[in-house]
């Protein structure tokens, strides 16, 4: 197929790929890449091409109109700038329903710009000089095209997927798995996308990935994020980085020792992986960070604690690497399946691993932020459950144990309610808002402000109580920026700003897990079911992902089985014994025409031998004997006309070769005028004090910087209010500086007077050596005149040497045919008599064309019949096809279910699971060893979580049997234990609601110990009691009012 770009001959092309544009993240920061790229690409010679290899879009044919505007709008602006081709990506559509439209599609033909052009299918496609040999990801390999076909000088191979030895980001080595390097033989140069690292894979560097335009995630190298730039004739790439304000920034930290940042963007996702470095250490890095950079987004992960699990454990390392990472998720599930399925085919395996590798690139971007740390500054609500106006709690003044004592019904959990509700738009005990709003009012309000890495955040909810008995809330969320002005943080709807509110401080589950010991359920993870409790675990080791796997490929497999189903429905065997009869009639056809043909070339050779016999009785003449004078009496009369004008053109060469040389001889006597060895030597001299003027006038403009900072400082000493005789003062850094800089003033003011006594020196010797410029722009221009004459006599030679060449062939020539035309009239009988033999001839060929005709038409009824037979032939290797396919169907099923039983609860993060425990075991125990006589056991059985109570007398039974007080104290103990191998968000308190009359007196005064252990972890705990005896325990108390039927709280 031809298609016309323009221009005929491709001089660059520009090669990028795998943009994964998302619905509705990251626009912004891809907009600004995409105008850098429309920068590079206005750059390119006019006979250039953009060439897009695939991934245009993130997330298949689930698309929004967002996503329509920004993929339009990037494909229409680079098709303006040059003509732009692009081939799809396995996320541009659904693979595994093709009757499914891709997303590319209609896009592009809406966008009808004659300058994009969508190879979709595969095939070869002429574009100017070059053969785009398409390996389409919607075709099977076998219908795949070879550049053998093509004969095009330049054949460059494209394709979207993984390709033999390529290399992911991860480390992972494709091996035996895809395609291998010789399905592109014959092709002089091949453009990949699909993996996302930059990487040629072969020595001449002509097979190339240009990895992703834009990194994706943690997972991809910060640095080589670009294009490809091919020069078309040499056939080589060069990768261009096109640096991003964003990024996805990994810090490694050890020892509490921050690592060098200049490389780090100005807006950074930033992860840390630290190893034997406190909070504190991280906090204190992030400050210095901040200084240089405005923190996007900000995780740390915890590097150094779950590697020193047991090495009992199986995963005590590995447990520690990215959950995220597909290939290091491959390696959990292909190890999970051969301990469970001994006897998995590798064909199977290999199916697995793509399966999961296909499915990751599905999954949504994190919507919790990972290891935030918030701190709440000030809370103010009214009208919400039991309370009425204007009631506020400053976090800020809270130390320690803070109590919260009241009588029953006076509002003391609605505080934490009202809290949660205010963050989450939800609460313990209900997510209606009409609920919330005190049933004696009409509306409320809640304003939380809370801090995040000295940044401050505040949340704001507005309820107003409807005529039909809801309610309308309205949330506003936002930051004060660096210039003390408000930053919204809202997203288009309430549910889109609760979103960006999960973003930071997590989700309600969250906060209830590692924050919130609400009351009638102190006892959490202790009283959960095995499925809440795996759940619970999932989510404090972010191996819920498996999760989100598993609901990804349970729709895959339906799809799949959709497609099995259809093929099932479908008679093969019958189609094929009815192919093969249809096959055989064909055949006897195609015998029975064939022999028709046999008797037309016999026919035919009658014919032709009639012919041979007529042509041997022709007279043999001299062959240089024309048959007729006319056309040699013809060239004859030309000759003898142009022969006098090649002569006179001889005579006009010699008239100018006279006047060049009087020209030459007037120049060079001009030349020797000059002394040009002398104004060459002051030329050089002009230069080089030239060069030291400018290097002078640098050094005075650097000195009047420098005396104007010293003058400034001195000034501000006139301004700084200080004893001189103190010692103190005189010591203090900036007087010193001060001081220095009044001291250094006379000497640069020595320093300014001698480089401006040099400046005059110099421009004064540029003065007397200004006539030298203009000597040596005379000799130049000389010396190009007398070239130019050069020149033009040695053209006027070759065209002397020419005329006379012409002359002379014209003269052999005019001979020749005077002799030629006096041998016709010697030989006239003789060719008289060949024409009549040659008449014969002809009608004999005549009759042999109409032979010809007729085989022609039989040709075309065997070419018709063979057709037929190739058709037949075809349907029956497509119904061998389709009962293959549907082979290939059935393994892949097999495959998905061997997946999905890998990732579901039971498999592999049950496994995870089994291998965190031991830590956390180890860390409620040391909880528990400050205030009890008891430990806990974690064990697994293949499928449960069992935990148990041990005594020192080796006395132990099922925790959830316990007592109150047991449960109670483990289940804190658990909790606390829980958030230090978590990287949830969490605040920086802890809050107990009930739990405490589960204690006997002697229990109740170790719970001294455990608000002492706690306040190590908590910048405050906030206990709820109705017991008397807990306000000995706490360190200050929250005192809740009671008015007209309403409660109220100021603190």
């Amino acid at each position: 197929m031809n298609i016309d770009v323009g221009f005929e001959k491709t001089e660059k092309i520009l090669h990028v790929a795998d943009t994964h544009i998302r619905n509705f993240k990251r626009h912004k920061e891809y907009r600004q890449i995409f105008r850098k790229l429309y920068k590079e690409a206005r750059l390119l010679p006019k006979n250039s091409l953009i060439y897009i290899a695939g991934d245009v879009i993130h997330t298949k044919t689930d698309i929004s109109p967002e996503l329509v505007q920004i993929v339009s709008e990037f494909l229409n602006r680079l098709a303006n700038i040059r003509p732009t081709i692009v081939i799809a990506g396995n996320h541009d559509a659904n693979l595994n329903n093709k009757s499914r439209l891709d997303s590319l599609s209609p896009i592009i033909e809406n966008l009808a710009n004659k300058n994009l052009h969508y190879l979709k299918d595969s095939g070869i496609y002429s574009i100017a000089d070059v053969d785009f040999i398409v390996y389409s990801i919607f075709d099977e390999k076998e219908n795949w095209p070879t550049a053998k076909d093509s004969k095009a000088k330049t054949r460059i191979g494209v394709f979207h997927g993984a390709v033999n030895n390529s290399k992911t980001d991860a480390g992972y080595t494709v091996r035996d798995e895809n395609l291998p390097l010789k399905t592109f033989n014959g092709c002089h140069m091949v453009m990949l996308g699909d993996i996302h690292k930059y990487q040629h894979l072969n020595k001449a560097e002509t097979i190339a990935y240009a990895g992703s335009l834009i990194q994706q995630n943690f997972g991809e190298a910060f640095e080589n994020h670009g294009y490809v730039l091919w020069d078309i004739p040499t056939r080589k790439g060069e990768f261009f980085n096109i640096p991003n304000d964003y990024g996805y920034y990994t810090l490694r930290v050890k020892d509490g020792i921050l690592p060098n940042i200049d490389d780090i963007p100005k807006y950074p996702r930033l992860r840390f992986i630290t190893e034997n470095t406190t909070q504190a250490q991280v906090k204190e890095m992030l400050i210095e960070i901040r200084k240089k950079c405005k923190v996007h987004d900000f995780i740390a992960i915890k590097g150094d604690k779950l590697s020193n699990l047991s090495n009992n454990s199986r995963g005590s390392i590995e447990i520690t690497k990215d959950i995220r990472d597909s290939e290091y998720q491959n390696k959990l599930i292909i190890e999970h399946l051969e301990r469970n399925f001994p006897v998995i085919e590798d064909s199977i395996l290999k199916r697995i691993r793509n399966i999961n590798r296909d499915l990751n690139k599905l999954l949504p971007d994190v919507e919790v932020g990972r290891n935030i740390y918030w701190k709440p500054k000030k809370f103010e609500f009214s009208n919400m459950f039991s309370y009425g106006e204007n009631n506020v709690i400053d976090f800020n003044n809270m130390k320690g144990a803070v109590g919260i004592f009241a009588p029953n019904h006076a509002g003391k959990s609605a505080i934490l309610d009202a809290l949660s509700y205010c963050i989450f738009d939800k609460c313990s005990r209900t997510k209606m808002a009409a609920a919330v709003i005190n049933n004696k009012k009409n509306n409320f309000k809640c304003k939380l402000n809370f801090e995040i890495d000295g940044v401050d955040y505040f949340i704001e909810r507005r309820g107003k109580r409807k005529k039909d008995g809801g309610a309308r809330v309205d949330v506003d969320f936002w930051m004060m920026g660096e210039d003390g002005n408000p930053i919204s943080l809202n997203g288009d709807q309430r549910v889109y700003t609760n979103k960006n509110i999960r973003g930071y401080l997590g989700k309600y589950d969250d906060f209830a897990l590692t924050a919130l010991s609400v009351q009638n359920n102190n006892t959490g993870f202790i009283d959960k079911t095995q499925v809440e409790k795996k759940d619970s675990l999932a989510q404090f080791l972010d191996i819920s992902v498996f999760e989100e796997l598993y609901h990804h490929a349970n729709e895959e497999i339906k799809d799949v089985q959709a497609l099995l189903r259809d093929f099932k429905n479908i008679d093969f065997s019958q189609n094929l014994h009815e192919s093969n009869i249809d096959l055989k009639d064909l055949k006897k056809k195609y015998f029975d025409v064939d022999k028709e043909k046999t008797k037309i070339l016999n026919i035919e050779k009658t014919t032709n031998k009639k012919i041979i016999e007529y042509t041997s009785k022709i007279i043999s003449l001299d062959p240089d004997v024309p048959e007729k004078p006319e056309p040699l009496q013809e060239e004859l009369k030309t000759i003898t006309k142009y022969i006098p004008v090649l002569k006179s053109k001889l005579k006009k060469y010699s008239e100018y070769t006279k006047e060049n040389r009087i020209e030459f001889l007037d120049i060079n006597k001009k030349l020797k005028k000059y002394n040009r060895k002398n104004i060459e030597q002051n030329y050089k001299f002009y230069e080089e004090k030239t060069k030291e003027l400018t290097q002078v006038n640098h050094n005075i403009d650097m000195m009047k910087i420098t005396v104007k900072n010293k003058l400034e400082i001195v000034n501000q000493l006139h301004n700084h209010e200080y004893d001189p005789d103190c010692e103190f003062c005189r010591n203090n850094s900036f007087v010193q500086s001060a001081e220095k800089a009044r001291e250094d003033l006379p000497k640069l003011k020595l320093e300014t007077e001698k480089l401006l006594e040099a400046k005059k020196h110099l421009e004064l010797e540029l003065n007397n050596l200004s006539s030298v410029v203009e000597q040596l722009k005379d000799i130049n221009n000389l010396d190009k005149k007398l070239s130019l004459i050069t020149q033009y006599q040695g053209e006027i030679k070759i065209k002397t040497v020419q005329r006379e060449s012409d002359i002379s062939s014209k003269e052999i020539r005019k001979h020749a045919v005077e002799k030629l035309i006096e041998k016709y009239h010697q030989n006239k009988r003789s060719i008289l008599a060949n024409e009549k033999v040659r008449e014969k001839i002809t009608i004999k060929e005549d009759e042999l064309d109409i032979t010809k005709q007729n085989l022609s038409e039989i040709n075309s009824k065997l070419q018709t019949s063979y057709s037929d037979i190739s058709v037949c032939q075809k349907t029956i290797e497509n119904i061998l096809e389709s009962i293959e396919r549907a082979h290939d169907l059935e393994e892949r099923v097999k495959a998905y279910e061997y997946y999905l039983n890998a990732i579901q609860r039971d498999g592999v993060p049950y496994e995870l699971i089994s291998e965190i425990l031991p830590y956390v075991e180890e860390e409620v125990n040391l909880i528990l060893s400050q205030i009890s006589d008891f430990s806990i056991n974690f064990e697994t059985d293949g499928r449960n979580i069992n935990t148990f109570i041990v005594y020192s007398d080796k006395e132990r039974w099922a925790l959830e049997m316990t007592s109150g007080m047991e449960k109670f104290v483990s289940s804190l103990a658990i909790r606390v234990a829980l958030i230090t191998v978590s990287n949830l968000p969490r605040p920086n308190f802890l809050a107990i609601d009930e739990g405490f009359g589960n204690l006997d007196s002697g229990n109740l005064n170790s719970i001294f110990s455990l608000f002492d252990y706690l306040k190590l972890n908590f910048n405050f705990i906030i206990v709820i009691s109705h017991i008397d005896i807990m306000k000995d325990a706490t360190d200050n108390l929250l005192e809740i009012s009671q008015a007209k039927g309403n409660s109220h709280v100021l603190y």
